[in-house]
């Protein structure tokens, strides 16, 4: 910490500065510390600045005779220790508790610190440093908001106050502000930015100029000037290149072939002349065209199922007209065989029965083979 200190009166006022001088490495706690600061014409014996708090400071030293006993404080009545008479702690004229005399430090120095733009919040600490070999306990009954009291009898009490308050506030003093609030307590010209940077204030990152909108263009060269000879003619432009043709969506409609090679110009209307300067601009995407209703397939299917039915009729006529044909075949084989048999044998039997003189042979010419037809039976 780096500590401000002149014309120090006190013993109790020099032990406190001596250990703010050795918080350094693993001790350290980073801020500033003022000793003997006046503030609006008020003398505060120290203002402590730290990144994450404000302190003022009353550092008072108990009177020799009080070496044991309990020390109680209270907001509203005199300090007092059980077996004592007297004021144990001193405090100032028209003072009831040192509470009064490190609240008014409190108020002018939030003033201060409000000029500067920093924080309205400031603490007050009144620091109780007895003789050394003492054994005053400490019983504090009750403080004022935004107040608070120690027995320090050594350093660790005191230093372990600032990392609890370290520890539950965020940063509120950068090296720039508190620069800001000791020009404020008229002690600028004891430090620096960089010291307050060294002694443990975070400084403020830069803030990056705004990049121009319309950043001027470099000058450049002036191109030369190159002149044709009267004999040298500039050689004749070329046919412009012609734009890549849009990617169709695939269209419908048979896309139309195109050929790189440029048409042959007719005789009689030649192509018009195209400025080079501009470019041709891209045919448009053709449209597909919109999908025409089909006709609906009702007829169709009632024509197939009519002539599935027509071929189903005609199939079963065609099969009962050949079965009726086979069965009349059938009927006519059987009535030219049965009646044959039936004669000859009716014949036979009245020439038996009329004569017993054998028969005479008769010469009986051979009839013709009787022709078989398909399924006939005794064929």
């Amino acid at each position: 910490m780096l500590v401000i200190a002149d014309k120090l009166r006190s013993g109790a006022e020099k032990r406190v500065v001596s250990w703010l001088r050795k918080w350094q490495d693993d001790y350290r706690v980073p801020g500033v510390a003022i000793a003997n600061c006046f503030v609006s014409g008020q003398e505060v014996d120290l203002v402590i600045i730290t990144p994450y708090t404000t302190v003022v400071c009353e550092i008072k030293g108990l009177n020799p005779g009080v070496t044991s006993g309990v020390l109680h404080c209270t907001t509203n009545s005199r300090w007092k220790v059980p077996g004592f008479d007297g004021d144990p702690v001193g405090v100032r004229q028209n003072d009831t508790t040192p509470y009064d005399q490190v609240r008014d430090g409190v108020f002018k120095v939030k003033n201060a610190a409000a000029r500067a733009g920093g924080p309205a919040f400031v603490t007050g600490l009144v620091v109780v440093v007895p003789p050394r070999g003492s054994t005053l306990r400490l019983d504090k009954k009750s403080a004022p908001q935004g107040c608070d009291v120690l027995l320090c009898n050594t350093q660790n009490p005191l230093r372990a106050w600032f990392h609890r308050a370290h520890h539950r506030a965020a940063v509120v003093w950068t090296a720039e502000q508190a620069y800001a609030l000791l020009e404020a307590l008229e002690h600028g010209d004891s430090t620096t930015v960089a010291g307050l940077a060294a002694a443990g204030f975070p400084v403020e990152a830069p803030s990056e100029p705004a990049a121009p909108l319309n950043p001027p263009a470099a000058p450049s060269e002036p191109e030369p000037l190159v002149t044709a000879s009267p004999r040298e003619t500039p050689p004749k432009p070329g046919p412009p290149a012609r734009p890549p043709a849009a990617r169709a969506r695939t269209p419908l409609p048979p896309p139309v072939s195109r050929t790189d090679e440029p048409a042959p110009a007719r005789v009689e209307d030649p192509p018009p002349q195209r400025d080079i300067s501009a470019p041709e601009a891209a045919e448009p995407e053709p449209f597909p065209p919109a999908p025409q209703p089909l006709p609906s397939p009702v007829p169709e299917a009632f024509d197939d199922r009519r002539r599935h039915r027509m071929h189903t009729a005609a199939a079963v006529a065609a099969i009962g007209v050949l079965a009726a044909a086979i069965w009349l075949v059938a009927q006519l084989g059987n009535g030219r065989t049965e009646p044959r048999g039936t004669t000859g044998q009716q014949q036979n039997s009245a020439v038996t029965d009329q004569t017993s003189v054998p028969p005479t042979p008769k010469t009986t010419s051979p009839s013709p083979p009787t022709a078989c037809f398909p399924f006939q039976p005794n064929c």
